[in-house]
This record gives C-alpha cells, structure tokens and sequence, in this order.
C-alpha cells in the first residue's frame, strides 16, 4: 500500500485532483463576479471614448467565499506543517540508521523542508486570519474600507513566497539541482540526436542525386 503511495502514478493523480479541485474553486468565484456598465462620470473627468466598467467588490458572496477560502488557507497550512515534521523525523531517523553503514555527504533537506513549511504556514496563515478578520472582525464597520487596503500586501506576500519556494529548492536541494541538470541534459541530448540524424538524412539525400546525375550522364 505504501508503494503505490510513494509511486509516480500516485504523484501525477493527487497533482491532477487537486488542480481541478483549485480549478472549479476559482470558476466558482469568477462566474458570481459582476461587472457593470459605467453610465455616469464625474464632473471634472474627460468622457472617454469607450464604454467603461466597474467591478463590483465587497458583496456579501463575496466575503463569505473569502472566509471559506480563508480557512482553507488555515487547514492547509496545519497540514503541511503536521506533514512536514513527520517527514523531518523520518529523515532523520533514515540518516542515524545510515550513518555506520556508509559515509553519505551532508544533506540539507531537513533545513529546506523546515524552511518551506515555515514560509508557507506565515504566507498562508495570514492569508487566512485577513479574511477571517474581514467577515469576524470588521464586516459593517467603516474602518473595513481601510482594512482592505491590506489586501494587496497579503497577496503579494502569498505570491513572492510562491516565486521564490522555486529558488530555494534549487539552491538548497542537491537532488532538486541534479533533477534540473538531467531535464536540460536530455533536452540537449536529444537536440543533438536530433542534428546529427537530420545531417545522415541530407547527406543520403545528397548521395543518392549524386548516384542519379551520374547514371542520367551514362
């Protein structure tokens, strides 16, 4: 059981599930969005020479589809972290057991896990505690418009350690860098098959109009 668990095909599946799990989540919300026709400017604004729109914010669908998504942000970052230190405890158990048996060089893998379960648990932690906020905290209150001008920070935080959990891997992971080497490698060896049977074809090719010029010459 914990075979097919740990297999690729198993791999492929939960990545498959969960994309369109976060796929129906977001066409969710991009269906009940609302968009509305501008029909009035201010005074001292220039009409412009197209029809403008406007999107409609903060309505109570809204809100309420953001705290759920809020504690889906709670729940996942728990998780990860739970899974992460169970996978810090194995690993070093695996490296004491291996330790007599042969010299292994250093890994940093127990440091990269505990850093990324870290940076995603405050990225997602405070992902989820702004909305849980917004709807628990400040829903009908006045101070709830300035509350809001958090939420460009908060995303931007989620998206910069989204970026960047890529860097880490490569710069902490040995086996995430020789992943990376072995893609480019066979990118490149398979270009260079690639070349070397496309100039074996041309030189038959030229071959073989030679042998017919110098038959049509007989």
């Amino acid at each position: 059981m914990t075979q097919k668990l740990m297999s690729s095909k198993s791999g492929y599946f939960v990545v498959l599930v969960s994309g369109l799990v976060c796929m129906g989540w977001s066409l969710g919300y991009y269906f009940q969005t609302r968009f509305v026709k501008v029909l009035r400017c201010d005074v001292y604004e220039k009409r412009p020479s197209y029809v403008p729109y406007w999107l409609i914010e903060d309505e109570k669908w809204e809100i309420h589809y953001l705290f759920i998504d809020g504690v889906i942000a709670l729940v996942t970052s728990g998780l990860y972290v739970i899974v992460a230190i169970i996978l810090m405890f194995a690993l070093c158990r695996n490296k004491k057991r291996r330790k007599n048996v042969n010299n292994e060089k250093s890994s940093n893998a127990s440091v990269m896990i505990a850093f990324m379960a870290l940076t995603v648990f405050i990225s997602e932690t405070t992902y989820g505690l702004f909305y849980l906020a917004n709807l628990l905290v400040f829903q009908d209150y006045d101070e709830q418009k300035y509350f809001n001008m958090l939420k460009e920070l908060v995303l931007t935080f989620l998206i910069f350690n989204s970026v960047t959990h890529v860097i880490v891997c490569f710069l902490m992971s040995s086996q995430y860098r020789d992943t990376v080497k072995g893609l480019i490698c066979r990118r490149k060896n398979k270009t260079a098959a690639k070349t070397i049977l496309e100039n074996t074809v041309n030189s038959v090719d030229e071959a073989s109009k030679v042998s017919n010029s110098s038959k049509k010459t007989y």
